[in-house]
């Protein structure tokens, strides 16, 4: 959960930072330093991506029988692929309509949505049918 609410909270500050007219540094489009800034976020908000999948990856382990961790780690694969195939398609349409600054906002609200869902709908709870 301190994943998502980290990714969703640098999300709205890269959104405000690369905004034209909320910006507190003039940073102007297509210049070094705006490369460099959004590099720099990318690699901070990938620490953060990799603690997240791997914790997930962990988590639905465990919710499961030995016997059916293959079709689980065959299933997480399969649901990446897809959006692995749509999120790119999803991304660049936002990217062309509302620039870098919409996009960011655009992922800080389903950061933080994914967070408000994760606080109302506690982990299911263990059950005792797991085969050993």
């Amino acid at each position: 959960r301190n994943c998502v609410l980290i990714m969703g909270s640098i999300y709205a500050l890269q959104s405000s930072l690369f905004h034209p007219t909320t910006s507190p540094l003039v940073i102007e489009k297509g210049s070094m330093f705006t490369g460099y800034l959004f590099v720099g976020f990318a690699l901070f908000l990938s620490m953060f991506q990799y603690s997240l999948s791997t914790g997930i990856t962990a988590g639905t382990q465990a919710l499961v029988s030995k016997t059916m961790v293959g079709t689980l780690m065959g299933v997480e694969h399969s649901i990446f692929a897809v959006a692995g195939m749509f999120g790119p398609l999803v991304g660049t349409y936002i990217f062309n309509s509302f620039d870098i600054s919409g996009l960011s906002i655009f992922c800080s609200c389903l950061f933080f949505s994914i967070s408000l869902l994760l606080k109302t709908n506690p982990r299911p709870v263990e059950s005792d049918s797991k085969v050993a």
